[in-house]
């Protein structure tokens, strides 16, 4: 990875400084700049400063970034001295999960069976986003789970223990948003050959069983109907006119869809584990600005949920009114 001009940025656009980059200095006061953003502005970018006492000083500004980085430094090892003498000073007793009834330290701030928040750990301690998990503690050879939150930034007190377990050589796990929208979870988690894998197989099922529901619709099942009970009813009194290859289909149709939800459920949390290993490994071989790159990379896009929810719910009606036409 390249290294930063002494840590610097250019003073007009704000972005790092690479020792690749094409750098201009001012000659009056030294501040950096891109070359291109130099020729841009034709000048100086603090040059309304120039002679006052907030001219640019490279040494100060190496000065201030140093002091705070030596301040932050000394914040976070206050804090881990701080956990440290807390988790000491602190008895051992447990709390029965209200979610799933697993038994568990009452000092880890989620269950570790299924994730659900210790409401008692939120409202005396604060957070742990980590899910009681050790900041240091490897889910994978090279990655810690201080490194994963960066990446899964979304409900992380959920995801870091179970990864954490996936790395004992357990698999399977249970995901409720992977089972009811796999391709829509896959998706806003940025997981998009999953998404399109599961999302493609949900539309073939749909696609099939639109035959089912227009027969279904041609037999009257769902006329004058107040409840799902007539809608059972009207099935079973019309199923002897349904032909035998309207049945396949339905039995086709809805095997399919269960298996997807049902697989992505069991295993869509192992899924996004080794997602989220490889995606830091990436990030970490060639990123030029990790911070930036787990966010674009990792976290949560609902927009992404949305717009694969509403494809998949729509789009086999579309193919369907494209393609009645041309029979």
């Amino acid at each position: 990875m390249s290294l930063y001009h002494n840590g610097e940025s250019c003073v007009y656009c704000k972005a790092k400084l690479f020792s690749d980059d094409d750098v201009v200095y001012c000659p009056v006061c030294g501040a950096p700049h891109h070359r291109e953003c130099y020729n841009t502005i034709g000048h100086c970018a603090l040059e309304s400063l120039h002679g006052t006492e907030n001219e640019y000083s490279r040494e100060r500004e190496i000065e201030n970034k140093q002091k705070a980085e030596e301040e932050r430094l000394k914040l976070e090892a206050e804090q881990k001295a701080s956990d440290s003498q807390n988790s000491e000073n602190s008895e051992t007793e447990t709390t029965r999960c209200k979610m799933c009834g697993e038994e568990y330290d009452r000092q880890k701030s989620a269950c570790p069976k299924c994730g659900a928040p210790n409401f008692f750990r939120i409202n005396v301690s604060g957070f742990d986003f980590l899910g009681g998990v050790k900041a240091d503690e490897k889910i994978d050879d090279e990655i810690t789970a201080a490194d994963a939150k960066k990446f899964v930034i979304s409900n992380t007190h959920r995801y870091i223990p179970k990864f954490v377990k996936f790395k004992s050589g357990k698999k399977t796990s249970w995901n409720w948003i992977a089972f009811l929208f796999p391709s829509c979870w896959m998706f806003s988690r940025k997981m998009y050959k999953g998404g399109f894998l599961s999302g493609v197989l949900l539309l073939i099922a749909s696609l099939i069983s639109i035959p089912v529901q227009q027969t279904l619709i041609n037999l009257g099942v769902f006329t004058n109907v107040t409840s799902y009970v007539d809608i059972f009813k009207n099935m079973y009194e019309v199923t002897p006119e349904i032909s035998n290859t309207i049945l396949l289909l339905s039995f086709i149709s809805t095997t399919l869809i269960l298996i997807v939800k049902i697989v992505c459920g069991i295993f869509g949390d192992y899924w996004y584990k080794n997602h989220t290993v490889a995606s830091i490994k990436k990030i970490r071989n060639e990123s030029h600005d990790a911070e930036v790159d787990y966010h674009k990379l990792g976290g949560v896009n609902i927009f992404l949920f949305l717009i694969s929810y509403l494809v998949l719910e729509n789009l086999p009606a579309l193919l369907v009114s494209f393609i009645q036409p041309l029979f």
